[in-house]
């Protein structure tokens, strides 16, 4: 079984706090709803809402192969998408460090397939255009 999760918001707070799914994050998502989710977990810490996680609930996600990006190219949009995600958050040290954590243990799940795990290491390191990310444009 996959993970994910199923998000419940009043829109009430969405038009209140301009909520939106940013549209720079592109081709098959790949973090949108992270940026989504911390969004309005800022406003909801600002405001001293709660964010509830209900362990207890099931729901069923029919995934396509349709439409799906090579293992390179998507590679490339995780990384170049955290990335984005670093510079429009203003995240501090703990939190950047998070991201090259996160590619780190992505590298070590791909251990025991050399091929994915040399795409994914040449996608880290040939990440272009990192000034227009940090200036909030992704390439």
């Amino acid at each position: 079984m996959g993970d994910g999760i199923f998000f419940v918001i009043r829109k009430s707070l969405v038009n209140s706090w301009n909520l939106y799914f940013d549209e720079q994050l592109v081709s098959y998502g790949y973090n949108e709803d992270v940026d989504y989710t911390f969004t309005y977990f800022k406003n909801a810490k600002r405001e001293k809402l709660k964010c509830l996680l209900i362990k207890d609930f099931t729901i069923n996600h029919f995934v396509t192969k349709n439409n799906r990006i090579n293992n390179e190219n998507l590679f490339k949009k995780v990384i170049c998408n955290r990335y984005y995600l670093i510079h429009k958050h203003k995240l501090g040290f703990f939190e950047i460090l998070s991201f090259y954590l996160a590619n780190l243990i992505e590298c070590v799940t791909f251990m025991g397939n050399v091929v994915k795990l040399k795409v994914y290491i040449k996608a880290f390191f040939c990440v272009k255009n990192k000034s227009a990310i940090r200036k909030g444009f992704l390439p």
